[in-house]
C-alpha cells in the first residue's frame, strides 16, 4: 500500500522536533510494508524578511526535498499569514501547492490514500485533490484543531466542521478529544479513536544521577511553555513540597511564550534555586532527562493525548496528568499513574508527597505504567490500527465503485 502523508508539522531541516510523531507513525507504517511519501508545506518567506530574522532565513533556505530515515519528504511553499491571521483561509492558501505536489508525486508514486494531520490547514488543503483523484482521505486530529482552532471564531469553526465531514475517516488521538469535538461540532459518524505511540529507542545514557545517589527527588516536565500546560500549577506544588522539607529539584524542558512569566513566578515563590528551565532540545536529549527523573509531571488542562506521558511510562516513571484529558485514556489513577483535578496545586503537592513518602509503591505504579506503555502505546500498535483503517477505507471505495458500476 502506498500512502501520501500531508503535514505542515513534519520535521524539517530547521526544526527537527516539531511533528516528530508524524514521522514516527510513518516509520511504523513502512515497517508494516507500506510505502510512505510526505508532503510538508512550509511558509514562503520573501528575500527581504529573510535578511531581517535568522529564523526566517532558515525557513527560506530550507531544501525543497529531504529524507529522514529513508522517508522522502517534499516541502512546497505556501502563503502563510503572520500570527495566524486569516487562519480560516489557510487551507485554501495551502491547497494549490499541495495539489500540485500531490499530482506531481503521483506520476512516480501512485499512492492509494491521502492521510492529513490536522484539520486546518492540511485536511482542508487535501479535500478537492482527494476527490479528483478518487482517493480516500483520512485526517488525524491531534488536539490543536479542537483546543485552539475552533475557538478562533464562527467562520473557522464552520470550516473545521466542513472539513471533518468531508473526510472519509477522522482519527482522534483520545476519547476525550473526540468527545470535546462532538460537543462543539455535533456527532461525527466517521470518527474513530487511535492512540499515538511512544518511542524511547533513541535513549542511550541518562544525563544525571537519580535520587538514590543524590538524596533529592527530580520532578520533570516536558512541554511547550504555554498557559494550558499547567506549569504554573506545578511550580506552586513544588513550592509547597519544598516548604514541607522535601529535597526536590524541578526540571522543565521546553520553550514557549510563558517562559519569562514562569521564571518570574518561580522567583516570587522563592524556589528559583530549585527550578531549572532548560529550553527546547532534541528528542534523544529529552529522553535522557526523562530516564533520570523520579517523577514525570504535566498538569496540562488541555491535552489531546500527550506523547510525553507515554514516553515517561515506557521508561518506568510514575506520571501525573489531569483528569478529563487524553492521558486519562491510558492512566488509571493510583494504579498505573496519577490523575489530579486541573489547576489544583494542592492536589498535585499531595500526590508528590505521597510518591516521595512511598518510593516502593511509587516504583510499582511506574512498573505497571511501563507495562501499559510497552503493550498498548507503541508506534507499532498505532501503525497496525491505522493500517486497518486504510484497508477498510480502500475496501469501501472498491465496494462503492462496484455498486455504482462504470460511468456512462
Amino acid at each position: 500500500m502506498k500512502i501520501a502523508v500531508v503535514s505542515h508539522m513534519y520535521p524539517k531541516e530547521y526544526d527537527h522536533v516539531s511533528g516528530l510523531f508524524v514521522h514516527q507513525q510513518a516509520r511504523a507504517l513502512e515497517a508494516l510494508c507500506c510505502a510512505v511519501r510526505v508532503v510538508s508545506p512550509i511558509p514562503w518567506v520573501p528575500p527581504v524578511p529573510a535578511r531581517m530574522h535568522p529564523t526566517w532565513a532558515r525557513i527560506r533556505a530550507a531544501p525543497k526535498v529531504g529524507e529522514l530515515h529513508g522517508i522522502v519528504a517534499v516541502y512546497p511553499r505556501y502563503l502563510a499569514c503572520p500570527g495566524g491571521t486569516f487562519f480560516s483561509s489557510s487551507g485554501s492558501r495551502m491547497k494549490r501547492p499541495v495539489t500540485k505536489t500531490l499530482l506531481d508525486l503521483r506520476k512516480t508514486f501512485c499512492f492509494d490514500l491521502i492521510h492529513a494531520h490536522t484539520v486546518i490547514p492540511d485536511g482542508a488543503a487535501c479535500i478537492d485533490v482527494a476527490r479528483s483523484l478518487e482517493r480516500p482521505l483520512v485526517i488525524t486530529v491531534h488536539g490543536q484543531d479542537v483546543h485552539h482552532t475552533i475557538a478562533l471564531g464562527k467562520r473557522v469553526k464552520d470550516e473545521v466542521r466542513r472539513v471533518l465531514l468531508s473526510a472519509d475517516r477522522v482519527v482522534f488521538v483520545s476519547r476525550a478529544l473526540r468527545e470535546e469535538a462532538e460537543q462543539e461540532l455535533g456527532t461525527l459518524s466517521n470518527a474513530v479513536v487511535v492512540h499515538n505511540g511512544a518511542d524511547v529507542s533513541s535513549l542511550r545514557e541518562p544525563c544525571r544521577r537519580t535520587s538514590t545517589s543524590t538524596g533529592s527527588w527530580t520532578v520533570l516536565t516536558v512541554a511547550g511553555l504555554t498557559k494550558q500546560k499547567g506549569i504554573d500549577t506545578a511550580l506552586r506544588a513544588v513550592a509547597e513540597i519544598l516548604e514541607r522539607g522535601y529535597p526536590v529539584e524541578y526540571v522543565v524542558v521546553g520553550a514557549g511564550p510563558e517562559r519569562q512569566a514562569l521564571q518570574s513566578l518561580a522567583q516570587e515563590l522563592g524556589i528559583s534555586s530549585s527550578v531549572e528551565f532548560l529550553g527546547a532540545m532534541e528528542h534523544c536529549d529529552v529522553l535522557r532527562h526523562m530516564s533520570a527523573c523520579d517523577v514525570f509531571c504535566l498538569p496540562s488542562h488541555r491535552e489531546g493525548f500527550g506523547i510525553v506521558y507515554a514516553e515517561a511510562m515506557a521508561l518506568g516513571k510514575p506520571v501525573i496528568g489531569c483528569k478529563g484529558q487524553g492521558v486519562a485514556d491510558f492512566v488509571e489513577d493510583g494504579h498505573s499513574g496519577f490523575l489530579i483535578a486541573p489547576h489544583s496545586h494542592e492536589e498535585l503537592a499531595r500526590v508528590l508527597g505521597w510518591v516521595f513518602d512511598h518510593p516502593r509503591e511509587a516504583a510499582g505504579i511506574g512498573a505497571r505504567g511501563q507495562k501499559v506503555a510497552v503493550e498498548e502505546l507503541t508506534w507499532e500498535s498505532n501503525g497496525r490500527k491505522v493500517l486497518e483503517i486504510y484497508d477498510a477505507e480502500l475496501r469501501n471505495r472498491e465496494d462503492r465503485a462496484r455498486h455504482d458500476g462504470p460511468s456512462p
